[in-house]
């Protein structure tokens, strides 16, 4: 039975995934914490992010410009992915979930921002959030939201923004699941459980990217995220 509901909850994610481009970790760890231990499901959910990245990067038959400001964010972040490895290492599980909790109900209220479009980032802006959101890729493997809230004060292109979300996810998610497997974090179970997921990962995401053609991102994405937000109380009350 847990299996089946894990499927619904992958199959949900990639939907949002599909749709806006990001949010999948928030969506699907408030809920598979509740069936999994932490530090077995993080990697899990690294993969599926590195997979649905990978995607969006293949479809892509024009590649955008990527800014040096983008590539020192990138760097920035890949260094302190490692540092965040680390850290779940050897955090507690009890204080991991709680931190978790907390932490998505902040990124999923961050990630209902409307995008601005008004400057551009300075480097100690890129060093500042690429820290940041390489620690919470090496953590919780659930940067998106922070992510999006840098870049939507870029003056980007949708296209643009998409790839640029894809190539850091694609990359960070490399770094983390190489520190996963240094640190011992990955067990046959984690590689069974992504294995199983990526297909569904796979199926959701495509199934998205048709909704996106019909269902208004902003209403979807509004849904999503208040269901998350519900999942995120139901964790930290865990």
């Amino acid at each position: 039975m847990t299996f089946t509901w894990s499927i619904l909850v992958i199959v949900f994610a990639g939907l949002l995934k599909g749709v806006t481009g990001f949010g999948f970790g928030i969506i699907a760890m408030p809920f598979l914490i509740h069936w999994y231990q932490p530090k077995d499901i993080i990697p899990v959910i690294t993969f599926c992010n590195l997979i649905s990245s990978l995607i969006i990067i293949i479809e892509k038959r024009k590649k955008e410009i990527i800014t040096a400001e983008i590539k020192s964010l990138i760097i920035f972040a890949s260094i302190f992915t490692v540092a965040g490895v680390i850290i779940l290492k050897y955090i507690d599980n009890t204080v991991l979930t709680r931190f978790m909790g907390i932490v998505f109900i902040i990124l999923s209220v961050i990630s209902l921002i409307k995008r601005s479009n008004t400057t551009n980032i300075s480097r100690y802006t890129g060093f500042a959030a690429g820290a940041f959101i390489g620690l919470l890729t090496g953590i919780i493997s659930a940067s998106g939201p922070a992510l999006a809230l840098l870049l939507n004060r870029i003056k980007i292109s949708n296209a643009q923004f998409r790839y640029i979300f894809a190539l850091f996810s694609v990359i960070t998610a490399t770094i983390a699941i190489t520190g996963y497997w240094y640190a011992d974090l990955i067990s046959y179970s984690s590689v069974k459980l992504s294995m199983s997921f990526a297909p569904i990962l796979i199926f959701g995401s495509l199934i998205g990217k048709i909704l996106n053609n019909i269902i208004p991102n902003k209403v979807f994405k509004a849904i999503t995220i208040v269901i998350t937000i519900i999942a995120s109380i139901a964790l930290l009350i865990k």
